[in-house]
């Protein structure tokens, strides 16, 4: 379907066009899908010239298929190029902190945020990057600070949003959550969008004492899952659905949610656990004990022998859920 769409694209805008070039860049990730990386990289190279020439040197990208092919150095030159040339470029930095994440230089990927954000003070994204970097690394407190930093550049960034609220919880600092959450629905409580839908309600929903409407909290989770059928996410929204319910007191509704989520072919260790702890409080409050205890014990199976320990110096980039995971375990 890619090719006949290339094919098509070149009849009707000609070799030299950005929908050419976007054309080339989809096939080439399917390609990559399939492990074919030196197609996928022939592919995604004619595509960078084509960007190139038509909108300078800082447009397009190939160090994220470098970087997946173990190509490191020279997926590190590529994003140092792109970074001289656009520092808010979100890709570069990110490809950037990819490369030294896979090495195992953490502090020299903060080390490079620190010296944006001296020449970029008002950068969002660098702030949020380097949060992330803290919070993965198990420095919370400065992840914290910097994420909150981010959240007051750009309140319309979800994802800053997203990080900050567990690392509150985990941080002891309820109010400052509670106020986060009341933010998080001022700015995207009207959402229509399914993947805003959840991440907003999820936040909001981490614990029982959130201060915010739980009206308006499971209107959020019902439109993730009302509209997100075909997405990826669905077992991820059917999972803050579970958790809408059970804070609602709808016990039964929570547990089918939550076994609806678990249900999903592609299984993930850090979904799965959550589901299940889900499912444990939900079987709890409607007095069958044995099948608590049963799904408890399948979430600390989970916890114990799929995910990093939170106490650790590396929780990776599943540091997000490792943190929520343990915030329900409690």
């Amino acid at each position: 379907m890619h090719r006949r769409a290339l094919t098509l694209r070149r009849e009707i805008f000609g070799s030299e066009h950005l929908e050419v070039a976007a054309s080339l860049n989809r096939l080439a990730a399917a390609l990559e899908n399939q492990s074919k990386y030196a197609d996928a990289e022939k592919l995604n190279r004619e595509a960078l010239a084509i960007q190139r020439r038509l909108l300078g040197d800082e447009h397009g990208d190939i160090a994220w298929l470098l970087t997946s092919q173990g190509k490191l150095s020279e997926a590190q030159t590529r994003s140092r190029e792109l970074i001289a040339l656009n520092p808010e470029s979100s890709s570069a930095w990110g490809t950037m902190t990819e490369f030294l994440a896979r090495t195992g230089r953490w502090n020299e990927a903060a080390a490079e945020y620190s010296r944006l954000l001296e020449s970029k003070p008002e950068s969002a994204l660098a702030w949020r990057r380097r949060g992330e970097i803290f919070a993965g690394t198990g420095h919370r407190n400065e992840a914290a600070a910097d994420l909150a930093r981010a959240v007051e550049l750009a309140p319309n960034d979800l994802i800053a949003y997203r990080m900050l609220a567990p690392l509150l919880i985990a941080n002891g600092q309820l109010e400052s959550y509670r106020q986060l959450c009341q933010k998080m629905l001022t700015h995207f409580g009207d959402t229509k969008d399914p993947g805003t839908a959840d991440n907003t309600a999820k936040d909001c929903l981490i614990l029982a004492s959130s201060g915010v409407d739980l009206n308006a909290v499971a209107k959020l989770a019902e439109i993730a899952v009302a509209l997100g059928h075909g997405s990826e996410y669905l077992p991820w929204f059917r999972l803050c659905k579970a958790l809408s319910e059970y804070r609602q007191g709808r016990f039964t509704n929570a547990a089918d949610w939550a076994n609806k989520a678990l249900a999903a072919v592609r299984r993930l260790p850090e979904r799965d656990a959550a589901a299940y702890l889900v499912l444990a409080m939900a079987k709890l409050q409607l007095q069958d004990r044995s099948a608590a205890l049963l799904a408890l014990a399948s979430a600390k199976e989970i916890v114990n022998g799929k995910l990093p320990k939170l106490d650790g110096a590396d929780l990776g980039h599943q540091w997000l859920d490792r943190i929520i995971v343990n915030i329900r375990q409690v």
